[in-house]
């Protein structure tokens, strides 16, 4: 068998891969890596060198395949079917049987008889179920079981009289098988190739898979002869559930259920609790949830019940998700709208504000303007007031000067002529004076005009 590629540990899934180890190891074959294979793959490490960590790499992989590549032909004998896996037996048929035994008689009673063997393994060809007819023990606890069985040793010695407990085997309804009377010394003579094999119960009572599994490996082990206590004595031991199960087996139908995956059942369990008060189905399609106590399978109808009444509520939850989602695109699409308008409002603010801000510069500007329009035209009324004043100023000079050449015209003019041309000369010299003031008015009209 090839290396899985990852490491075979404690809740490893593959199956196979975990039967191979735990044949190695010589732990109980069940496919199911707990801590019982935990333990022995430590032990069986710590034996090979290895590192004992119980957990199997490559490795101790390796080692695993060399040590089985060593086993000599004859040991691999034939394969025994449990419900808990295939066991690779030796074809020692008193070894293979021991090696089944869970508790030895010296484990639950110290005051076995010692009795000499009065058969060999090679004669024991066949098992014969038997039931107590009487209540199963009280739990399946070792103290329960122990107490159970010396009651039934008891009966059998002190109330019938025989000389030790008829049975040679226990198979409890857990699986476990524990030791009676020695196997080599039959419980009765017509018994002499019959191993009896004992389940607890009463009448009515059901078999286990695991008893059923146990009691088949037993009988493929021995021979394949598997019969019910019935068929020799007018009785209805074994019961019919027991009975059942033999008839199978002989006809060839019987086959071993899967073993039970205790550890899946365990995390089944949390995962129901841990869903509470919600239910989970099975692969199988089935309902279960948890009661406070355990789990329990819902009914059909309340199931039905409860899917009709989420489904509503979903179908109710997914209308309130479209609507919410509706008013929540109205809302959306209102918002975009405020912001739209918004966004246009404050763009007809900024035009505006640009528009008021280029009629402030405007009106700066043509301030600015009609100030330097005003100040030149300022400039330009003192330039002709300082003219017309110098104009004046000059006029007046001119006409000052004037008169006093006009003054001095007359005085010369006095001197040079007599009496008799006084008034003549006077005459002229009015005249002349008269044209030097008219051309001195007319320049000072032709200056205002200006």
């Amino acid at each position: 068998m090839k290396y899985p590629g990852t490491i075979i540990k404690r809740g490893s899934r593959n199956v196979d891969a975990v039967k191979f180890v735990q044949n190695v190891v010589g732990v109980s074959v069940d496919g199911f890596f707990g801590a019982g294979t935990e333990a022995y793959v430590k032990s069986w490490q710590k034996a090979n060198g290895l590192s004992a960590d119980g957990m199997v790499g490559p490795a101790s992989w390796a080692v695993m395949l060399d040590s089985q590549a060593q086993k000599p032909e004859e040991v691999a004998g034939p394969k025994v079917n449990l419900a808990s896996g295939s066991v690779v037996v030796t074809g020692d048929k008193g070894a293979d049987i021991m090696n089944m035994v869970t508790v030895d008689r010296t484990e639950w009673d110290m005051t076995e008889p010692e009795r000499a063997a009065k058969r060999s393994w090679s004669q024991v060809t066949g098992i014969e179920i038997h039931y107590t007819g009487s209540p199963e023990p009280k739990s399946l606890t070792f103290s329960d079981k122990r107490q159970w069985l010396l009651n039934i040793e008891r009966y059998h010695e002190k109330t019938k009289g025989w000389s030790d407990i008829f049975y040679n085997m226990f198979v409890f309804a857990d699986g476990e098988v524990w030791l009676g009377r020695n196997p080599l010394v039959q419980s009765q003579a017509s018994l002499f190739n019959w191993l009896t094999v004992h389940v607890p119960g009463t009448v009515g009572m059901e078999l286990t898979e695991i008893q059923k599994s146990k009691i088949a490996a037993m009988a493929d082990i021995v021979g394949g002869s598997l019969r019910g206590h019935q068929e020799r004595s007018a009785t209805g031991c074994p019961g019919e559930s027991a009975m059942r199960f033999i008839k199978s087996y002989r006809a060839g139908s019987y086959e071993p259920v899967a073993p039970i995956d205790w550890e899946a059942i365990a995390l089944w369990v949390e995962a129901v609790k841990s869903a509470h008060p919600d239910w989970i189905q099975s692969d199988e399609g089935r309902w279960y949830g948890w009661d406070g106590e355990a789990v329990v399978e819902i009914p059909t109808e309340q199931v039905a019940e409860r899917l009709a009444a989420k489904a509503a509520k979903e179908a109710a939850a997914k209308a309130a998700a479209k609507e919410a989602a509706r008013i929540a695109a109205e809302e959306a699409a209102r918002l975009e709208a405020e912001r739209a308008a918004a966004e246009e409002k404050a763009q007809k603010a900024a035009e505006e504000a640009a528009r008021l801000e280029a009629e402030r510069l405007a009106e700066e500007a043509a301030a600015e303007v009609a100030a330097e329009v005003a100040r030149l035209e300022a400039e330009r009324v003192a330039a002709e007031a300082a003219a017309v004043a110098a104009a004046e100023q000059e006029a007046f000079i001119r006409a000052n000067r004037v008169a006093a050449e006009a003054n001095e015209m007359k005085d010369e003019r006095s001197v040079e002529t007599d009496e008799t041309e006084g008034s003549c000369c006077k005459r002229d010299q009015e005249t002349e004076i008269s044209g030097l003031l008219r051309q001195l008015i007319n320049w000072l009209i032709s200056i205002f005009k200006k």
